[in-house]
This record gives C-alpha cells, structure tokens and sequence, in this order.
C-alpha cells in the first residue's frame, strides 16, 4: 500500500515540473537575466559566479565609473555604475523572455513578439557620447532590437547566422541580449543610427 502511495506521489511531481520550467523566464526587462539582478553588488554577483572574469570595459558616466566583467569567455557579461549592476548581457542559447525570444531567436519572431521595438544601432555598453565619437559608432554598437521604457530596456544584438565571407550569410538572428536600467547621462543609442524603413516587412534590418 505504501508503495502505492509513494509512485503516485512521484508520478504527480514529474508531470507538473515541465510545465513549471516551462513557463519560467530567465531574461526580464528591468529585472535582470538568470539569478543576476539589475542593483546587486559586486560582492554578490562574484558569490555567484566566481572571481574568473575578465575585464571587458571602463568608462565614466556622467562622473560615475561603469566597469563591464566577463564570465565564461564572456558569454555572461556584467556591467557595474558605482558598484552596482546596471546592465546584463548574455549570448548563450537557453535563456528566454515570457515570449520565448532569446539568443538563436530570429529577427522576425523578435520584431513580431515585441511590436513597439525599433530597430536601431545600440551602444553595447553605456556611453556619455563623449566616449563614442561617430567615427568609433560602429565599432561600439550593433545593430538591435531596443525595447525601452521607464528607463528600463531590454535590446535584442542581431546579426547573419553566418559571418561575412561565408557566401549566403543566412537568416537574421538574435546574437545577444541584454537588460539595462541606464544611469541618467548615458547614451544607448547613436544618433541617426535608425533602420531603414521597411525592416518589418523586409524582416531583416
């Protein structure tokens, strides 16, 4: 009789765990992605994910200093205005929005799931405009899919599945995410650095 009673337990345990994983998002605008938080400290991001970084950037914003670590060859990337998280960036596949788009995702599922993204070039890591002069624009930015609003954005990287050379470079994806609550005085986006129009339609920059 116990036996019993335990493989029902179990049975109902397996059958309502995928449904919860399922609905669960690691990527939220204003929040962060995965288990790190916009406005955590450096000393618990580190409890996280260990003292292996590497550092990406350094910058000055509007008198603050952001510095920019990287976890596992960056492929998690961290950025810090005054010892606090202000930004997270992924390019690993696995990690979703409630919309399911994530790095792999393609320009078109991303410009459908979100209909009030622009299409634009965006700074990778904040800037003041002074640190990104438009001859060095495009070494700084991508082109992105930017969700943005109450100071808090969410900005899908896109780019070809395949790198120039390769002949057909393939359908447009997502490359990257990356939440950010901006510091007042940063510049996310380069001036005059809007698609062309059509992008929607064309489903491609």
């Amino acid at each position: 009789m116990r036996r019993g009673v335990v493989a029902v337990i179990v049975a109902v345990v397996l059958t309502a765990a995928p449904g919860a994983s399922a609905t669960e998002s690691t990527i939220v605008r204003g929040v962060g992605i995965g288990k790190i938080r916009i406005g955590m400290t450096r000393t618990q991001v580190q409890r996280l994910l260990g003292r292996d970084y590497t550092k990406n950037a350094t910058t000055t914003i509007a008198g603050a200093e952001y510095v920019e670590l990287g976890w596992d060859f960056s492929t998690l990337s961290v950025g810090f205005v005054d010892g606090r998280v202000t930004q997270v960036e992924t390019t690993l596949r696995g990690e979703k929005t409630r919309e399911g788009i994530g790095v792999g995702s393609s320009f078109k599922a991303a410009a459908r799931a979100y209909p009030q993204a622009i299409c634009t070039l965006y700074f990778v890591s904040p800037g003041t405009g002074t640190s990104y002069g438009p001859s060095s624009a495009q070494r700084h930015a991508q082109t992105a899919l930017v969700v943005a609003g109450n100071r808090k954005q969410l900005a899908f990287l896109v780019g070809t599945e395949r790198p120039i050379g390769y002949g057909d470079l393939g359908p447009v994806v997502v490359k990257g995410v990356i939440v950010r609550n901006p510091p007042r005085g940063s510049v996310d986006i380069p001036p005059n650095t809007r698609c062309e129009p059509g992008w929607r339609e064309r489903g491609r920059p």
